[in-house]
């Protein structure tokens, strides 16, 4: 009896693992070249994000305009057309552009910026309309092998 009872609770452990690697390849397949979201020890498994970096690649946020948070426009360092050009942004202090929240971060006045995500920065990207939808104090998209994460030009 007590060989049987060792037996199952070997299958049992082998099939969790199996059930792992399918999900992987799934995640593998659904995230494509965004990459799957490798969490650590400190996050719970489902408040981590599917895929690691952000459908918008950071240099392209510029070209999906839709909504910025209310700015002083007569010291604005550039123009939406110009901008296209310059990978630091030094206007809003937030918007939403694609459909996805974005904020100012780093040192005031250095034109850093970054996706911002649920939860200390690993959860699903912030969605937005506009960018009221979008708060100013949500963490910054982290997570391993993120290039679109972190605050930056």
């Amino acid at each position: 009896m007590k060989f049987a009872a060792g037996i199952i609770f070997l299958a049992t452990q082998l099939a969790g693992g199996l059930c792992v690697a399918v999900a992987n390849d799934a995640a593998a397949a659904e995230c494509g070249a965004l990459g799957v979201m490798v969490a650590d020890e400190s996050n719970h498994a489902s408040d981590v994000r599917k895929c690691a970096d952000h459908p918008i690649k950071h240099e392209d946020r510029r070209k999906t305009w839709e909504s910025l948070a209310p700015f002083d426009n007569t010291t604005a360092a550039s123009t939406l057309t110009t901008r296209n050009d310059d990978a630091c942004y030094y206007d809003a202090p937030s918007g939403c552009s694609g459909g996805y929240c974005w904020k100012a971060c780093g040192t005031p006045g250095d034109g850093k910026w970054c996706w911002t995500a649920a939860g200390d920065g690993s959860g699903k990207w912030l969605t937005c309309k506009s960018y009221a939808e979008c708060n100013p104090k949500a963490s910054c998209g982290k997570g391993i092998g993120c290039a679109s994460c972190g605050c930056s030009c």
